[in-house]
């Protein structure tokens, strides 16, 4: 605590000039305290969703592995699967006029039996008696259904040979239109766990919602079973495509990086719960081979990088601020983000918070010109980022003329490179004569420390203005997920779920449809499996990016962009 009279005292004591210094140091740690109190005012809206909270409901469960935190002892193998008799709902007796009576029953279809055209005995050619039939089930989903397929296989056998002391010998018809089971001894079919994987990971919605509606439904499935359908799948089928993708994105010219980070419950160093991490790895818009990766890591060290891209990646990386991606030497070239460079400059323009909120209400030229001839740091600020905005704009009519590499290069030079000598030039004159603590403070240090990156892509037309791609594209799911999940529960679940991002979200890259996609993928890495295991070139004809996709894949051109 500062006593007032030595402060006094102090202050008798200084020349004018150290005075002066003091005042302004006092100044400038005021306008920094004020920009942050403004900025905290923006963000408060409630606790922080990645902070444990331990009043969460414990139907709120993590994004991943919900059934680890059901039963984290039982292997996959080991939960239980339920028969078509037992995911149908049965109506309450003592409520039959109530609102059970309203709901309905899944519908069953009874597909044709399967029987012997010819009823004789191969060896002896008597007659075979009837044995009891093989019930042969599958769930499958259709938009807004689901459906239960039953099929009843009769299985036949000779009694004259049993009773000539013959082997006992069982014969049925064809199976071979059944269709293929992901999971043996499974219910699911690939259409349903498509939708469950859908459902949790891009549209954010829990298990035990999802168990929840499929009850209102008339159908009867526990959310671990549904969270062992879908570690199983990612285990068996998603792994193989993944690490096939992932040497693939090691060729790519341009990789554009991003990072976000996640709570595991399980992940526990020194004592405490600490941070883990997500990367995400995804191909330049340019790219022929269009891809999103997310890999799981304890860690934020640049190390992890290597692990990601190995030593042989020779391309640009394009990523924000972060300095681990500085130290992956593989990389021919770093660029930077314009969009978390202008970012910083909006924040700083925020700061003022009653002129930022005059000059965004409409208002005609002149009085714009007025609020910010009276204002010279703010209006400073404001006009660098009208400068800014211009870069953007050249790089739009760009991308809608479909520009050659030729063009792009030649645009960049003579249309955006003059705009950023201005840029540095207003730059140097807000570092020299403003107010440089706190918010503007940070953006200018970022722009100056970050202007070589920001400049490579003048040189390269592969490399965008900015890192929209990942942020966008990549990491904006993941974290509208991580946002209503808030945790991991398990580093074993973290991965699998990483695999289904990457699966999904690589679709999406690819104009195809996701559900749909990995319903197809399912099916076809399972037929591979049972008809001499999944080959090199199975894999090849089942990634996102292949050229003889399905056209029923495909996301109609009707369709608006998601």
């Amino acid at each position: 605590m500062i006593d007032e009279k030595e402060f006094k005292k102090n202050l008798d004591n200084m020349s004018h000039d150290a005075l002066v210094s003091f005042a302004y140091s006092l100044a400038v740690k005021n306008s920094a305290l004020e920009e942050n109190y403004q900025a905290l005012r923006r963000r408060v809206f409630g606790i922080k969703h990645n902070e444990h909270n331990p009043h969460v409901s414990p139907d709120q469960l993590s994004l991943f592995n919900e059934a680890e935190a059901i039963d984290d002892t039982a292997s996959v193998d080991q939960k239980k699967e339920p028969s078509g008799d037992d995911i149908i709902v049965k109506p309450s007796k003592k409520h039959r006029h109530g609102k059970n009576a309203k709901l309905k029953n899944v519908r069953i279809i009874d597909e044709p039996d399967i029987e012997l055209e010819d009823r004789n005995c191969p060896k002896c050619s008597k007659p075979m008696g009837e044995l009891a039939p093989t019930v042969f089930e599958w769930l499958e989903h259709i938009p807004e259904e689901y459906v239960l397929h039953r099929v009843r296989i009769h299985n036949y056998t000779c009694h004259s040979c049993n009773n000539q002391n013959m082997n006992c010998v069982t014969y049925h018809g064809n199976t071979d239109c059944l269709p293929v089971k992901p999971i043996q001894s499974s219910l699911a079919s690939a259409s349903v766990i498509s939708h469950i994987a859908y459902e949790k990971y891009l549209v954010a919605v829990p298990i035990y919602r999802l168990s929840k509606d499929l009850r209102t439904r008339g159908i009867e499935i526990s959310r671990q079973v549904m969270c062992s359908w879908l570690m199983k799948c990612a285990e068996l089928y998603l792994d193989p495509i993944v690490r096939r993708m992932t040497e693939d994105l090691r060729k790519c010219k341009v990789l554009n990086m991003d990072e976000t980070s996640l709570e595991v419950l399980e992940d526990i160093r020194n004592g405490s719960r600490e941070k883990s991490y997500t990367w995400l790895a995804m191909s330049g818009k340019h790219e022929t081979k269009q891809m999103a990766l997310y890999f799981y890591n304890v860690s934020r060290a640049y190390s992890f990088i290597y692990e990601i891209l190995g030593h042989d990646f020779h391309g640009v990386i394009q990523s924000d601020g972060y300095q681990a991606y500085d130290k992956y030497e593989a990389a021919r070239a770093h660029a930077g983000c314009s969009a978390h460079c202008r970012r910083k400059f909006e924040e700083a323009a925020k700061a003022y918070t009653d002129l930022y909120a005059k000059y965004s209400s409409p208002k005609d030229k002149e009085e714009i010109k007025q609020l910010l001839d009276n204002n010279p740091s703010f209006g400073i600020i404001i006009r660098f980022l009208d400068e800014y905005s211009k870069l953007y704009g050249i790089e739009k009519q760009l991308n809608e003329a479909k520009a050659s590499p030729d063009t792009i290069l030649r645009i960049r030079q003579e249309k955006e490179k003059p705009i950023w000598e201005e840029l540095r030039n207003q730059l140097d004159y807000m570092d020299e004569k403003l107010m440089t603590s706190g918010k503007l403070g940070k953006a200018i240090t970022y722009a100056k420390n970050q202007w070589d990156k920001l400049m490579y892509y003048l040189s390269d037309w592969q490399v965008g203005l900015d890192n929209n791609l990942a942020e966008r594209e990549g990491i904006k799911p993941f974290v509208l997920a991580r946002k209503n999940f808030l945790f991991a529960d398990t580093k074993h679940g973290a991965k699998y779920s990483c695999m289904y991002f990457s699966i999904l979200i690589s679709a999406r890259m690819n104009s195809l449809n996701p559900e749909k996609y990995l319903a197809w993928l399912i099916d076809q890495m399972a037929r591979a499996s049972v008809n001499g295991g999944i080959q090199e070139e199975d894999i090849q004809r089942c990634l996102p990016y292949a050229a003889d996709l399905p056209q029923d894949l495909q996301i109609s051109k009707n369709c608006s962009e998601f």
